[in-house]
């Protein structure tokens, strides 16, 4: 029998909250880390998104889908949709994260051409 999606949604942002904490602790050390403390910053961002849609009604399913996947532009795309609330400057954040993202190289390095 599936769990409830607002079970689920609650552990997206528990979770969300444990990697922005870790990003705000790595944050202490100033030029220290930087790929770890990206990587944290991000994965926060996205995950505290995705819990604000798995609230609204999106499935599992769906926030895995290729189309949303690591998009964190298409997946607050998806958030104005649904009626999260506009703050300043946080679609050009998004925009930039996934863009510095693109080659997932908070996690890998990819300025190489092997």
């Amino acid at each position: 029998m599936p769990e409830p999606l607002g079970l689920y949604a609650g552990q997206l942002f528990a979770r969300g909250e444990e990697y922005l904490e870790a990003f705000r602790r790595l944050s202490e050390h100033d030029g220290q880390m930087m790929h770890a403390k990206y990587f944290m910053m991000a994965h926060a961002f996205e995950v505290l998104l995705k819990s604000f849609l798995a609230a609204r009604g999106v499935s599992k399913k769906e926030l895995q889908h290729r189309q949303l996947g690591h998009n964190i532009e298409n997946i607050y795309g998806k958030c104005l949709a649904l009626g999260i609330p506009s703050i300043a400057n946080i679609e050009v954040f998004a925009r930039e994260i996934t863009e510095k993202n693109r080659d997932f190289d908070f996690r890998y390095p990819s300025n190489y051409n092997l």
